[in-house]
């Protein structure tokens, strides 16, 4: 068999399997690909619909510091906070998460340690939830659900359906003509060369955004991806998860710690924040029952960005600096994590890259439309050819 002959053959063998593939997961690909272009501006869509959180800012008013902060609204150190975010803009409220998860998060003025009025989700906040879910899990409303492993699985098919397509959308010829009929989409065809033509035109011009989108919601649909790619750089265990406590380890540790005496809150800002001057978000990390730790990480710019943030760790009882990291600082394996949650959703290049994600989800749509009807075409021919090879008999 000549080398044209096998290429041919391994060609045919592709295209059978990417076909097979895509007629599996076609429907839950596009699932995600409707809900995932309708989330592409979820942020804006809400601030612009249901309005942003805002203070009233006093004129020459400076915040209060965290600790006052944190004692007016009658939720100190010894209180059950978990996280305390700060944005750097003088309207933006502080934000309190507890470590009881079920608890909802509290929203207080920086001025005067006041709680603002709970606000029920808005309306665009509520679409956008109801969308999420369908995203995640299919519409399932519990994370645990088959419906998370069925999205997981079709984003690994809808990897593979991209990779592979990459090989299949390029001509085996390349003659002008025929590039051209890649890579222009057409609108004055016939329905079948149309669907070919915006079938290749849009996995051609899109491809690489969606091996970043795709690719990274493997990432955040499995934890083996994660752990392939520590083990291949020399680090069997992550050492994030490896530091993690059993659920039995942690019941030990609630019945017999207790919790650490904390100083001052304030000076930790005031050191992190030295780290990272032209900051725009604080998150303080408050200890739990065991912990002896403080931490705070300073973002600056685009806080999805995770070279842009700095990670300040301190003595709870001493305000001591321990460790300062950066994204450098970290194990390969976690710094690529860290870009994945938002390469998915392009936030990482703010509005540019939430456009390009949007765009590579509307190409995911227009891919499994095409695919699909070019494979209802070529099916509808087979039975007309069985049937007139019967009919011939």
């Amino acid at each position: 068999m000549s080398i044209g002959s096998l290429a041919l053959r391994l060609r045919a063998i592709l295209f059978w399997c990417h076909l097979a593939v895509g007629a599996t997961a076609g429907v839950v690909i596009l699932i995600m690909s409707v809900t995932g272009a309708a989330l592409g501006f979820e942020r804006q869509i809400v601030d612009t619909i249901d309005g942003r959180e805002r203070v009233s800012v006093p004129t020459a008013a400076t915040r209060l510091p965290l600790d006052s902060l944190l004692a007016r609204a009658a939720a100190g150190p010894a209180s059950n906070v978990g996280v305390v975010v700060i944005k750097r803009d003088a309207a933006e409220p502080v934000t309190l998460r507890f470590q009881d998860r079920e608890r909802a998060g509290l929203s207080i003025d920086p001025y005067t340690g006041a709680a603002l009025p709970h606000r029920a989700p808005g309306r665009a906040q509520g679409v956008m939830q109801e969308l999420r879910r369908w995203h995640r899990f299919v519409g399932q409303q519990d994370p645990r659900s088959w419906g998370r492993t069925t999205t997981g699985v079709a984003n690994f098919a809808f990897f593979l359906l991209v990779l592979s397509g990459l090989y299949l959308w390029f001509p085996s010829r390349w003659t002008r003509a025929i590039l051209r009929s890649l890579t222009v989409p057409a609108f004055r065809l016939t329905p079948k060369a149309r669907e070919f033509n915006w079938h290749h035109v849009a996995g051609i011009w899109m491809w690489v955004p969606l091996v970043i989108v795709v690719g990274s919601g493997v990432f955040m649909s499995f934890e083996w991806p994660t752990q392939w790619l520590a083990s291949a750089m020399g680090a069997a265990v992550d050492p994030a998860r490896a530091a993690s406590r059993t659920p039995a380890q942690a019941a030990a540790v609630v019945g017999t710690a207790t919790r650490t005496t904390h100083a001052a809150l304030e000076p930790m800002l005031q050191a992190a924040l030295q780290r990272r001057p032209e900051w725009t978000q604080l998150q303080l990390v408050m200890p739990g029952l065991g912990d002896s730790d403080v931490t705070v990480t300073v973002s600056g710019g685009n806080t999805f960005r995770p070279d842009l943030r700095t990670v300040v760790t301190l003595d709870a009882s001493s305000g001591a600096i321990r460790t300062i990291a950066g994204l450098s600082d970290l194990p390969f394996a976690r710094r690529v994590r860290g870009w994945i949650r938002f390469a998915h959703t392009g936030e990482v290049l703010g509005f540019p890259g939430q456009l390009i994600a949007t765009l590579a989800s509307l190409a995911g749509v227009l891919l499994v439309y095409t695919g699909i009807a070019l494979s209802l075409r070529r099916f509808t021919a087979w039975r007309a050819r069985r049937a007139r090879d019967a009919t011939g008999a």
